[in-house]
């Protein structure tokens, strides 16, 4: 079960930070285009940390690694671990989204919170942490935990402070320092580990990674065609919309390394998640440099695009 479950994750998986670069490198964030891909593509990610917490507990459970809160209970049946890792993940969610980031801010603003006024990236940092050990207590996977961290951060900090920032096209201190620390420490770290793991010389099975490759971006892009085909989109809306989602990226090496982590692939699927991962990333980026010009309609003043559907403009 939890084979097929990460095979159909590694398939559905779309990099929300490489199709971001992108669109914003080729200026086409702010269209119908953009607005549609982001939008799925969150959904399709928060889909995926629900299931592979579900994946990974199920994985663990009856193992000597521990799985939180899941342990007191300490049951191994398949239906009732599957459903207390679903649950948890989505009441995770769902709380993080509601209440994340008031309480964030209140955190933040409140008067014995030193830390908050001396060193506002320490608080943050410390606010990941919480987050992240939460989920470890919970039995979810701290991907999740980090992820919804930030979420409930970014969301507190739409203060009145930080208005004239945004409007002034710059973001909050705080964030461009964090930012800047982490792409030039955590990011290369990350990559240097993933590397340390990728055996290319004997994990490497050229023709496991081509029938793969074929098959995951196969099953992909012709089911998110065929949809936008039967929504009345045009050929090269979508099949741009196909090649887009259809990048991978770090969520699928994130992927790779917490599947491989806790031992639900071995080496040779490793080494084959993230060299798709690097190549989807590449196809749609030169896919989407072609037709630029042809997706830049943009939404922001309300404007509908125009398309040709069933004889109609």
């Amino acid at each position: 079960m939890t084979t097929a479950l990460v095979v159909g994750l590694a398939m559905a998986v779309a990099a929300i930070p490489v199709i971001s670069r992108i669109m914003m490198d080729l200026k086409i964030m702010d269209t119908a285009f953009g607005r549609i891909v982001l939008m799925v593509a969150v959904i399709e990610d928060v889909i995926l940390y629900v299931v592979l917490a579900v994946v990974v507990g199920l994985a663990h459970t009856g193992t000597s690694h521990p799985v939180g809160l899941w342990d007191v209970i300490g049951t191994t049946a398949v239906v009732p671990t599957a459903v207390y890792f679903t649950v948890v993940s989505l009441l995770f969610f769902a709380v993080s989204l509601t209440w994340g980031a008031r309480l964030f801010h209140r955190l933040a603003g409140h008067r014995a919170n030193i830390v908050a006024r001396q060193s506002p990236v320490a608080f943050r940092l410390i606010f990941l942490c919480a987050m992240v050990l939460l989920c470890l207590g919970l039995g979810i996977n701290a991907v999740f935990g980090a992820l919804m961290a930030g979420v409930c951060a970014a969301r507190g900090d739409q203060a009145a402070e930080n208005e004239a920032s945004r409007e002034a096209g710059r973001e909050p201190a705080v964030w461009a320092a964090i930012r800047q620390f982490s792409m030039a420490f955590f990011i290369p770290v990350f990559f240097v580990l993933v590397g340390m793991r990728l055996d290319l010389l004997r994990a490497f099975d050229p023709l496991f990674f081509l029938w793969f490759l074929a098959l995951a971006c196969g099953v992909k892009m012709v089911s998110i065609w065929a949809a936008a085909r039967l929504a009345g989109e045009d050929r090269v809306f979508s099949s741009s919309l196909a090649v887009a989602l259809n990048a991978r990226g770090t969520i699928g090496i994130v992927l790779a390394g917490v599947t491989r982590q806790a031992e639900l692939i071995n080496d040779q699927f490793f080494v084959v998640l993230v060299l798709v991962s690097l190549v989807t990333s590449q196809i749609a980026g030169f896919r989407l440099s072609k037709v630029a010009d042809r997706l830049m309609t943009p939404t922001a003043t309300g404007a509908p695009r125009q398309r040709q559907r069933s004889g109609q403009v």
